[in-house]
């Protein structure tokens, strides 16, 4: 976000503040004319006119109409420095808060365009393999330990077909209906996405349970 820069007659006030404060003009010290004091801070007398209207606003100094201003308060100087500096460092604060926010938000775009990049690239590597076996070890706490594909009726369960088991060094492929399952045994099947999820909620998950409870 761009910040607005501070006028030019508002510079100038602070200048004449912060000369105050530090004592290089004294309370009672008249200042010179707009048009000296004009050349003084490179500028316009218009300009110091108006820096020396902020200051007379709030009891900095008095105008004196034709003559330039006479110093009132180095403690009201003071304070006035003291506000501009806090206003600016809460609008510094909220200007870092919300670069941060648009660094974030173009991070996570990022990411974001990342992640469809990756989905794309693997649906299209699905779509371009698409009999790319999933796999899935058998082990002792399987529900369906010593049961036959065919007794599990594991395709219209799972939509997934089973083309190897890997039993020891072995691999049977395109087991028949009646190959079983044993503890160690590795199935190697092909499906959809959502294959390999139906298979292990067959032989460790819910759906095997609520078979067994039903029957």
């Amino acid at each position: 976000m761009r910040q607005k820069k501070t006028p030019r007659y508002y510079q100038v006030a602070l200048i004449i503040a912060e000369r105050i404060r530090s004592g290089q003009y004294e309370v009672g010290m008249k200042l010179n004319a707009c048009t000296t004091l004009a050349t003084n801070f490179h500028t316009s007398p218009e300009t110091v006119r108006r820096a020396l209207n902020v200051l007379a606003d709030i009891g900095i100094v008095e105008v004196v109409h034709g003559s330039g201003a006479i110093v009132l308060s180095k403690k009201k100087a003071g304070e006035f420095l003291d506000n501009y500096n806090s206003i600016h460092s809460i609008r510094d604060t909220r200007n870092e808060i919300l670069e941060s926010i648009r660094r974030q938000e173009s991070e996570l775009s990022y990411f974001s365009k990342l992640l469809d990049d990756m989905i794309f690239e693997t649906q299209k590597a699905q779509r371009k393999f698409p009999f790319t076996p999933y796999e899935i070890e058998i082990d002792e706490t399987c529900l369906c330990l010593h049961e036959t594909l065919k007794d599990l009726r594991l395709w219209n369960r799972t939509e997934a077909t089973v083309i190897a088991i890997k039993r020891g060094d072995d691999f049977v492929l395109s087991p028949g209906p009646y190959a079983m399952l044993e503890s160690g045994d590795v199935l190697f099947f092909v499906g959809d996405e959502y294959a390999k999820q139906r298979m292990q909620n067959l032989l460790y998950g819910i759906e095997k349970k609520e078979s067994v409870q039903l029957g």
